[in-house]
């Protein structure tokens, strides 16, 4: 990289030599290689413990702020790294887990420090993000759905208030990704490798993390009690 810049076509197989390439991990892969470096396969298994500490630690600490009780979010923090312990390896697609549990702790934030970080923090979290991992598209998507929610809500008394207060941080957010090796391509590079066939049945990360079979037939029953069960608690209204 610091020779020839971040590349731009494949320089390492030898059915797709000279094709383009979309370098959406660059970052991540090259952080990687420092811990390998500085401290070879021990630091590589010491960052994948430290990430999935960290991500059960705002997991935890999200539960927390919510109002649920130390025991029940420490229960979901410890179930929830459990369940993607198979996919939490030392590669960049481990930063899109961080990123997403940091993500929702700011996101669902509502004290003022919380507005200030959606225009501090997340724009920079999103730029490392999309130079790390093509998974910030997923990112993007919860954004939107809560400042849409958000913008559709009476939280201000006008529909412009709402759009300057949620709208702009995320449109600034979404901008800034394209600060990125591959430009726009980012963008719709994982929806495309997403719609192939070949990739959604062979890349691991993928898989549900409840999947027994072709029909998924127990996370399809987790669905379906979900849907069909009460919408709301006893005493709610």
């Amino acid at each position: 990289i610091l020779s020839h810049g971040i590349p731009q076509t494949d320089p390492f197989s030898f059915t797709a030599a000279g094709k383009h390439w979309v370098t959406h991990e660059w970052l991540a892969e090259v952080l990687l290689y420092l811990i390998y470096k500085i401290a070879g396969i021990a630091g590589l298994i010491f960052f994948k413990g430290a990430i999935s500490a960290l991500i059960a630690f705002l997991i935890y600490r999200f539960g927390t702020k919510k109002g649920a009780s130390a025991a029940l979010s420490a229960a979901v923090a410890m179930l929830t790294v459990a369940a993607m312990s198979y996919m939490i390896y030392a590669r960049p697609h481990a930063f899109t887990f961080l990123f997403l549990a940091l993500l929702c702790m700011i996101l669902f934030d509502q004290s003022p420090r919380g507005r200030t970080m959606r225009w501090l923090i997340l724009p920079a979290i999103f730029l490392l993000w999309a130079n790390m991992h093509a998974g910030f598209i997923l990112g993007l998507a919860v954004y939107w759905i809560v400042v849409i929610r958000e913008i559709l809500s009476k939280s201000e008394p006008t529909f412009a208030a709402r759009f300057k207060r949620f709208g702009y941080p995320a449109i600034f957010a979404t901008l800034i990704c394209l600060l990125n090796p591959s430009g726009y391509e980012i963008f719709y590079y994982p929806i495309l490798i997403s719609m192939t066939p070949a990739f959604k049945s062979s890349i691991a990360e993928w898989v549900s993390p409840v999947y027994l079979g072709k029909q998924e037939w127990l996370a399809l029953g987790i669905l379906g009690l979900e849907a069909t069960g009460p919408a709301e608690g006893p005493g709610k209204k």
